[in-house]
């Protein structure tokens, strides 16, 4: 029995250092695997745009974007930038093409809109009409550039700029400039 105890004894201890001897090989494995494994998936993670998605193609707009009214019709368009452009009855509305993309924002109108413009000053938004450009950087006016002798700036809130080849006035609230295209 007691020799039977001693092998058994014997064989127990192998065993012991047999599994100590893989654990201590097998640990350094299992650490190893493990960071590679979080490397990789966090290089993934902050890549996933580059691996996975393909990149969004956007074709420039080539052609103006035009809004209109019939007669007796009004019609609010809601532009790219957030502003607002009520269209008044017999009007037309040009978008230009680098709208979102250029220097400043700009439109040209034939006709009467009233403008609630979004502030974005270093982006100025100017409607063009057949004689008069308006500079506004945020603000409401209203505009009335029928195909008539007469074009007419006014401003709700805030300042405006308008400008011929002749000359340039700055409006504030409550005033009007009224253009003679005779006259300039």
């Amino acid at each position: 029995w007691q020799s039977l105890a001693g092998k058994i004894a014997e064989e127990e201890s192998k065993q012991e250092i047999l599994a100590k001897h893989q654990v201590s090989w097998w640990q350094p494995g299992k650490v190893a695997a493990v960071i590679i494994f979080i490397l990789l998936g966090s290089a993934v993670f902050i890549k996933w745009d580059e691996f996975f998605v393909q990149p969004e193609v956007t074709v420039e707009q080539l052609t103006p974007v035009i809004k209109k009214t019939e007669k007796g019709q009004k019609r609010t368009i809601k532009l790219p930038d957030g502003s607002q452009v009520t269209l008044n009855s017999s009007s037309l509305l040009t978008v230009s093409p680098d709208f979102m993309n250029g220097e400043t924002r700009t439109v040209s109108l034939q006709g009467e809109a009233f403008f609630e413009i979004e502030k974005k000053p270093e982006r100025p938004f100017l409607v063009k009409t057949d004689e008069l450009t308006t500079r506004v950087l945020g603000t409401s006016f209203n505009i009335n550039a029928y195909q008539t002798e007469e074009i007419k700036v006014a401003v709700r809130t805030g300042k405006v700029q308008v400008s011929s080849p002749e000359l340039s006035l700055d409006l504030v609230p409550d005033e009007m400039a009224v253009y003679k295209q005779q006259e300039g």
